[in-house]
Order: C-alpha cells, then structure tokens, then sequence
C-alpha cells in the first residue's frame, strides 16, 4: 500500500505511520480490554475483539483502492505518487514488469535486514504480551484495573518511536 500510494522519499514517515496502527491499537486495547474482561469476562473480550477486527477487514476491503481506481485521488496526487517513483499501476509481485517468485526475495540484503528487525520486534511485542503483564498483576500486585491504564505505556512509547525513526533529515 505505501509503495503504491507515496512516492519514494515519503515511505519512510509513511510505513511509520502505517505500523503505528500495530502499536496504537495495543495501547488501545490494553485499557479496552480490560474494561471488557471486567464487565464480561475473558471469553466474551475474545469475541468482541474478534468481532470488531473482521469489521475493521470488512471495512478496509470494501474501502481500500489503489491510486488510479480510488474516486478521490485526483490526477495531480496520482502525477505526484508516480513523479517520486510510487508504483501505481504496477503489481506488488511485479519488479521492473517481471514476475517475481517469493524465493527470490531472499536474494535481497533489503528482506534479510527486514526479517532481523521483525524477528527482534516480534521478540519485544511477546514480551509486553506475555510476560509483562503477569510480571505487573502478580509481582507488582497491580490490579487489573491498574494494569490497564499502566500496560498501555510500552504501546505508546513504541508508536512515537516509530514515528521518529520514520523520519529522515530531508523529510
């Protein structure tokens, strides 16, 4: 999606912005969730999680267009997008008009430096899933109501984070 809708000195802020949502919607549902636990128990916070997530799908499928199909991209934003070097009209699966099979991605020193930072991101997330909040309920003695205010702080922390380290000097 960034690759189509920003061009290329953009995407750094973007997929920051982007992946912030991840981080937005942890601190969110820390103290949501929570609240549900409280007022419904653990199995109904599943459900109601789960449900509001298939809408969001729901939403983001009947919404999302790339640049050319999307009614309220103008043409001076598409000119924009394809100027900087957006792929507009290209397919994702596509480089340079050839098709690329998902084994060559692993040609690329780019997804390698990818893999590495999602593999120790992924560690972190568990973390502050996991263990962190067992650590502040039974260790630290903090309510669950305590807990949902306080477990929401790594979340938002990671997601100006992320936007700083989106950014670049000529941004």
């Amino acid at each position: 999606m960034v690759s189509r809708w920003f061009p290329v000195r953009e995407r750094a802020f973007a997929s920051s912005i982007f992946d912030s949502g991840a981080r937005a919607g942890t601190a969110l549902s820390v103290p949501l969730v929570t609240f549900l636990i409280i007022a419904a128990g653990w199995r109904w916070s599943f459900v109601i999680t789960g449900v509001v997530g298939g809408l969001w799908v729901a939403v983001w499928v009947w919404y999302y267009r790339n640049p050319r199909e999307h009614p309220r991209a103008s043409s001076d934003e598409i000119d924009y997008i394809e100027q900087g070097g957006g792929r507009v009209d290209e397919d994702a699966a596509e480089v340079g008009g050839v098709a690329m099979r998902w084994g060559q991605l692993f040609g690329y020193r780019t997804i390698w430096g990818m893999m590495l930072g999602f593999f120790c991101l992924n560690f972190v997330i568990y973390f502050f899933i996991t263990w962190f909040p067992s650590y502040l309920v039974d260790a630290r003695h903090f309510s669950l109501l305590k807990f949902g205010l306080v477990g929401a702080i790594p979340a938002l922390i990671a997601v100006a984070g992320g936007w700083t380290g989106g950014c670049s000097p000529t941004d």
